[in-house]
């Protein structure tokens, strides 16, 4: 498996940026430019397999649904000996220098998730009209206006549904 790992190096982006360049991250990547206000992380081992691996997927089965073939790559980088990864986590490391070479001033800063009102929180909305209230007290006095299952008479339970001919 040794040779193996020779065979991969034509597959690999970092191999043939020019270190001179003045964005040697993005051209490796060949992803679009940057935004100004936002900086990518560097991709990890896992997302530079992915990616090669994702195009054979797509060229074989053009009809695949991206959820389908995520699941699939998961499955697949899974089962990969730490051999047949080593290349790819190589890859990785040298995409973080060129990374680190074209945005010195980068550090990673996770975003706070957003904060979600609680079920509890939220107004229920019950299904008979006027039922929505802030307060428990409002709902319980109001008077429940119910359907009486006939949908020709168009009467509701307090008043009795009448057949008409």
């Amino acid at each position: 498996m040794a040779g193996k790992s020779a065979s991969y190096t034509y597959l690999l982006p970092s191999m043939t940026v020019d270190i001179n360049s003045p964005t040697p991250y993005t051209d490796a990547t060949m992803s679009k430019k940057p935004a100004v206000c936002h900086v990518k992380r560097p991709m990890n081992a896992f997302m530079v397999w992915s990616q090669i691996e994702r195009h054979k997927i797509i060229e074989m089965t053009p009809h695949l649904h991206n959820a389908e073939i995520s699941k699939h790559l998961g499955k697949r980088w899974k089962a990969l000996s730490q051999e047949e990864r080593n290349p790819y986590i190589q890859e990785a490391e040298r995409l973080r220098h060129l990374h680190m070479a074209e945005f010195p001033t980068y550090k990673y800063c996770p975003r706070k998730k957003a904060k979600t009102k609680k079920s509890s929180e939220c107004k229920r909305y019950s299904g008979d009209f006027d039922m929505v209230s802030e307060r428990k007290e409002d709902v319980d006095s109001l008077e429940v206006k119910r359907h009486s299952g006939h949908f020709d008479s168009g009467y509701c339970n307090s008043e009795p549904a009448t057949l008409q001919p």
